[in-house]
Parts: structure tokens; sequence; C-alpha cells
């Protein structure tokens, strides 16, 4: 039967040549046929920028309108906030329409306009994918590695460069985490977000998860040194005397988080190990010390994971549950709620490791990896 062809399917069904029903988070049809489903989407590469004649394709671009890199900032960020306000697949549509704009604004511009419009754009296009949980196929840290680098790292010392370049950092050390790799990023010097006076300590404990992530393309020879060094520096983060508030709390949390997450990649050690399940337990209490509706509970998704993973007593996977569903009910974003599935398949992974040979060796990472084929959303 005929139909009317769209470019909002999921890529295996326009591969395949059917029409695609565009379930979220994964399309009907390859549910069914237990096919692996490629995501929605626009997919983008980053390119080196070169010289000589522009192809037809670009030329004709040219004679639609062309749009600056300030014009899509505002406009992407409107159109993914009413992609998940009204949740209706026209502001989608749009949303993914100028996801393409942007990349296309960029490939035009980023060698004439002020870079750091260029990075707030690819920056945009990393929070919109993260938000709808799409897989673009676009590196978009890689694209931001390039602008800087192409700007000189010494030029980017305006409050808005280090804002942007904070950002960077954020997602980048995360990033690290889901992929199971390095960060892209390597700064010398002064690390980007150490700016943040109120956030001096929390900055201080991303650095080491991002050299936690470091240590897994490290020689297992050198691995003990990387991992006593690393340890003796989170001992050193105690928590203050006396009452503490939101930022402590969340600094404390990313402490255990990161305790949970070195054994990982030190050892492959994690629950029912005694220090996993302490360290799940202290960063889960003072998670649960945050009012949800505090700005700071936009930063506790990878603290809530890593001990979420982790967990094995059914008052703290409830605590993980109730925390996910008041976290999405508050912001409403898309992604948690792909977490909290995540973090349940991974839960029942370990469950039946556990039940058959007594330990636990899942890397929570590595089963969303395999599982799924695609990043866990920890940003």
């Amino acid at each position: 039967m005929p139909f009317s062809r769209t470019r909002t399917g999921c890529y295996t069904c326009r591969e395949d040549g059917y029409k695609c029903d565009e379930q979220k988070p994964f399309c009907g049809r390859c549910v069914r046929l237990q096919k692996k489903c490629q995501g929605y989407g626009v997919r983008l590469k980053w390119q080196p920028l070169q010289g000589g004649p522009k192809s037809k394709r670009t030329r004709n671009a040219r004679q639609q309108k062309e749009y600056s890199t300030d014009e899509v900032i505002p406009t992407l960020s409107t159109s993914c906030h009413l992609a998940i306000l009204r949740n209706e697949n026209s502001f989608h549509t749009l949303a993914t329409r100028y996801r393409l704009t942007a990349v296309s604004s960029l490939r035009q511009t980023i060698q004439t306009e002020n870079p750091e419009l260029s990075l707030a754009v690819i920056l945009m296009l990393q929070v919109s994918d993260r938000l709808f949980t799409v897989d673009s196929g676009v590196d978009h840290l890689s694209g931001a590695k390039a602008v800087i680098s192409q700007a000189g790292i010494s030029n980017w010392n305006s409050s808005r460069a280090s804002f942007l370049l904070s950002l960077c950092s954020y997602h980048d050390i995360l990033a690290s985490v889901s992929r199971g790799k390095s960060p892209v990023f390597e700064f010398d010097g002064k690390f980007p977000i150490e700016g943040m006076e109120s956030m001096k300590e929390l900055t201080s404990v991303l650095r080491i998860v991002g050299q936690i992530s470091r240590m897994r393309d490290q020689d297992p020879k050198h691995l003990d040194a990387w991992g006593y060094a690393i340890e003796g520096i989170l001992d050193t983060l105690d928590q203050p005397e006396g009452p503490i508030g939101d930022v402590e709390h969340t600094i404390q949390a990313y402490r255990y988080a990161a305790y949970i997450y070195l054994y990982r990649v030190w050892h492959n050690k994690g629950s029912p190990d005694p220090s996993a399940l302490k360290h799940a337990r202290s960063c889960l209490a003072h998670l649960g010390l945050v009012a949800v509706d505090s700005p700071l509970v936009s930063a506790q998704v990878w603290p809530l994971w890593t001990a979420g993973c982790e967990s094995i007593e059914d008052d703290q996977r409830q605590f993980v549950r109730d925390r996910i569903d008041a976290m999405y009910e508050a912001r409403r974003l898309p992604s948690l709620r792909r977490i909290k599935q995540d973090i349940k398949d991974v839960w029942d992974i370990k469950d039946e490791q556990r039940n058959l040979i007594g330990v636990d060796n899942v890397d929570c990472i590595k089963a969303i990896l395999r599982s799924r084929q695609r990043e866990a959303d920890l940003t």
C-alpha cells in the first residue's frame, strides 16, 4: 500500500523501506522483529574544513534562507523545550529540523563568526541530543574541540568563554564514563570550571572522575599506581563538620560515586562487596538530603545512576525509583525515563549473576553498551 515518505522514522525502517510507527525510544516494528533499532534524528558528521569549490547541494542550500549562529541558538532551544513540554511529533520534527539548520549554519560561519557562538551552538546540539535521547551519530564534543583548538585556548578568557568551557568539560567527563573511554579534552594548566568558587570542590571530584576514565587506556601494570593515587585524593575530601547545604551534599554524593567508579575500573569490583555497598549507601543518603526542586538536582544524575546500579537492598532501590520519578515530574526530561529503565535492566543482569555465582563482576556501563548499543544518559 503506498505511503508518503517521511524523514522522521527510525533508520532501520528507512533502510529496509518500511513505514515506521515512530514509537520512542524504539519503534514497534524493530521490537516486534527483534531488530536493532538505529534510532531517529539527523545523522551528521564533523569533517575537516577545506577550501575548494562548493558542491551543488551546498550552493542550493545557500540559496535558501541562511541563519547566523546567534539566530539558531534561541530557535533550537525553544523548539527543544516545546517538544519536551508538549510531547507532540510536530515539535520533535521541528527540533530535528533546527538541529540540522544549526550544523549547516556552523559549517558556513565557523571560520568567520565569533568562536564562542559556534561553541554555544555545538553545546546546544549536545544537550538537545541528551534531552531527546537521540543517537544522532554526531560526535559533538570532537566538534567542540576543533572549534576551541582553531581559536587557540589562550583566547578563551572571557566570562562567556569560561562558562562554555565549563559545560564542555562537564559533558566531556560524564560522556567519558558512558562511553567507557578517555575524555576528549586535555586542558593544560587551569581546569575550565575552577572559576566557579562555590563549586570548587565539585570541580576537584569531576577532575578525578576524568582521571579514572583515563585509567581504561592505561597499561595494566600502571593501574595500581593510578588507583592508589586517586584513592588517596578522594580520601582527603572529607565531609566538613556541622550542618552542610545542597552544594556540599552534591559534592559528597559525587565523591562516593567516584569511589564506586574507581573500584569498578581498577578492580572490576562492585556489590555485594562491602565497600561498594557502603559507598552506594552514603551516596544515596546525601542525594536524599537535597530537595528535588533544588537546581543542583540537574547535576545529580551520574551519582544517582552509579550508586543506584550498585544497590541491592529493596529500600535503596525504591529510593532510586522514587527519586527518578520525582526528578521527571519536576523537569519532564525524557532521558530520565530511559535512565530508570536502564538501571532496572542493570539490576536484573546483576541479580542474575549474583544468584548464579555469588559475586558481581558486571560493569554497569558495559552492560548498557552491550544490550542497548548506546551510551547511558548521565548528563
